[in-house]
């Protein structure tokens, strides 16, 4: 391990304590609607309601002070990480290297900074052109509908205090029992590592009310967001005119959709299961458990992979440490090679006759999940043998969730994933500090990587000598 190494734990460690700061580490799970609560529902419409002040588009983190401050810090954390590292000196090198690399980062950040303001006009005429608060109310009524959920579409309500719902009274003369009203919907491109012009992740988000027309009792309130937009830089996001931002922003607003009928009235909340209690760490099962590819942790914590095809795709220093430059589900796993491009994936059949299944992969990025390449629904059995052949030396993400019957409406679980958690055990050895790290992996899909192409494969020793 280099001399550097030092240097880099405490700027990865800088980072990850920032995104703490500004995203936080807990997570609350959806919990359906109480079946006494769906059972006086009746006929729901849906609008969206727009205000004078709502910004459709949002991107935190950016300017050119953002990335100043960005650089400063990095830089000042490099900086004390040489002056402490093997120096006897170090109590007078190490808040020298700090303000030396804080001096230096300050001036990089602000020569390196990305410009964002053509970018950002490109980004909001998206948006506007989208009509999302359109778009939303269509999809959301189009997946209800298919799922035996009885809605209709109201008119977008312009009003100045949202809060007033008066004028729901009027839908209740129409047959409209419950209105499904969605708020503050908003595109982010939220920066996904503490870097100077980071990877941005694009996520969409809305807060959702659900309001009895009769007496205007506000029965629900809960924010839904997408979080499987891929992260990508600045100039990812911009490239053939925005081409990739408009494409996902469709997407993602076709799955914040889905997203908001199942957690208010399909989802069945699969129990999280602790698959293996290691010495420092647990690992959290949530969904159905993937039986091929299989889980293939190191249950005595995160270690570097050992895959060469990982290590030609990040870089070295990427594989110690807290990094944020690679997902760390890559991070714990161990050997998890499939044999074929077109494998037969297999998983824990759900205990309910009636039951079928989604299935979906998606080609990791640099960051975490970046594109679905493969979805199939209906599938009738636990097991799927794929159709189109995957690339070979890919990493990919998978996972599953199964739909079935329950007192006559159809219900459906999480999409499998899995987390690596400290214990107890952890939090006492490292007096508390393990509280204060994210989990190693926060509810990641299953990993796996395909095989190499027949050309690279090595030759049998008497094919080598003919």
């Amino acid at each position: 391990m280099t001399d550097a190494w030092p240097a880099r734990a405490r700027v990865r460690l800088l980072g990850f304590i920032f995104l703490i700061a500004v995203q936080g580490c807990a997570h609350i799970p959806p919990s359906p609607l109480p079946e006494s609560l769906q059972q006086q529902l009746g006929k729901i419409g849906v609008v969206a309601t727009t205000t004078k002040e709502q910004q459709a588009f949002g991107s935190p983190g950016t300017g050119r002070l953002s990335d100043i401050w960005k650089g400063a810090s990095l830089f000042a954390a490099v900086g004390a990480g040489v002056g402490a590292h093997g120096s006897y000196m170090a109590p007078i090198m190490v808040p020298a290297g700090a303000a030396v690399g804080l001096v230096g980062g300050a001036l990089y950040g602000a020569v390196a900074s990305e410009s964002w303001q053509k970018a950002e006009t490109t980004f909001r005429t998206i948006v506007a052109e989208l009509d999302l608060n359109q778009a939303l109310p269509q999809h959301l009524i189009a997946f209800a509908q298919a799922h035996g959920y009885a809605m209709t579409h109201l008119s977008i309500v312009t009003q100045d205090r949202p809060e007033q719902q008066s004028h729901y009274a009027a839908a209740q003369s129409d047959g409209i029992d419950t209105v499904l009203e969605i708020q503050d919907l908003t595109v982010n491109l939220v920066p996904a590592e503490y870097e100077v012009n980071p990877h941005r992740r694009l996520t969409l988000s809305a807060r959702v009310q659900l309001i009895r027309t009769v007496d205007q009792t506000l029965l629900d309130d809960r924010v839904v967001t997408d979080k499987l937009g891929p992260a990508l830089l600045l100039g990812g996001w911009t490239a053939n005119q925005a081409t990739r931002f408009r494409r996902e922003v469709q997407q993602a607003t076709e799955r914040l959709a889905e997203q908001v009928i199942t957690d208010y009235f399909l989802l069945y909340p699969f129990p999280d299961r602790v698959s293996y209690s290691g010495t420092f760490w647990d690992v959290h099962l949530k969904g159905l458990r993937p039986l091929y590819p299989g889980e293939n942790l190191d249950y005595y914590g995160p270690i570097p992979v050992l895959e060469k095809d990982i290590r030609a795709k990040y870089a070295q220093e990427d594989f110690f440490g807290v990094s944020l430059h690679m997902p760390n589900e890559f991070r714990l796993m161990v050997e998890s090679r499939i044999d074929s491009l077109q494998p037969t994936m297999s998983w824990e059949p759900f205990p309910n006759s009636n039951a079928t299944y989604d299935l979906k992969i998606w080609r990791a990025g640099r960051l975490g999940p970046e594109m679905v390449v493969y979805s199939r629904t209906n599938l009738d059995q636990h097991t799927h043998t794929l159709e189109t052949a995957l690339e070979p030396s890919t990493l990919y993400y998978w996972s599953v969730r199964a739909h079935f019957s329950e007192q006559g409406r159809e219900r459906i679980t999480d999409w499998s994933r899995r987390s690596l958690t400290s214990n107890l055990t952890s939090k006492i050895w490292t007096f508390g500090i393990a509280t204060l790290t994210p989990d190693q992996v926060a509810e990641g899909f299953f990993v796996f990587i395909t095989p190499p192409p027949p050309s690279s494969k090595p030759q049998p020793a008497e094919a080598q000598s003919q």
